[in-house]
């Protein structure tokens, strides 16, 4: 569980610097546009650039590895027994087809269901049933 609050704080650290570098940037966009003080544009701009690298990060990697952790008991969900299922098919108005997956697994440890969904182009010559098993094997194990 510890695991869990960790990699959560992470994440919320990472997307506290990601807001704080998009307001530096409008910022350093704004001083050269309006005020024309290049000596805050480029601090802000820096400055901008220093957290972006940081804030991604941190943000990232927790996002993909939360969602191989049960959350009820944060033991890893590697190995345990999933499905996956088709639950609808769209299509833009471009013609562009694509599928949504829902992908259910077991904790091993206290039974809870964890389920998230994917959605997956259906582009001329992709192997769709490939990349949602590769998918599924990313958090779940083979």
């Amino acid at each position: 569980m510890e695991k869990i609050k960790k990699l959560k704080k992470f994440r919320n650290i990472g997307v506290i610097l990601i807001v704080i570098d998009i307001i530096a940037f409008a910022g350093a966009v704004y001083s050269m546009m309006y005020i024309s003080n290049t000596s805050v544009s480029v601090v802000l701009f820096v400055v901008s650039l220093i957290l972006w690298i940081p804030g991604l990060m941190l943000f990232l990697p927790s996002k993909s590895k939360l969602r191989g952790l049960c959350m009820n008991c944060g033991s890893s969900m590697v190995g345990c027994e999933y499905e996956y299922d088709e639950t609808g098919r769209q299509t833009d108005d471009n013609g562009n087809a694509s599928v949504t997956i829902v992908y259910e697994a077991e904790c091993p440890n206290c039974a809870s269901v964890k389920k998230f969904y994917k959605k997956f182009s259906l582009s001329y010559g992709t192997n769709t049933e490939r990349n949602v098993r590769k998918y599924a094997e990313k958090y779940f194990g083979k």
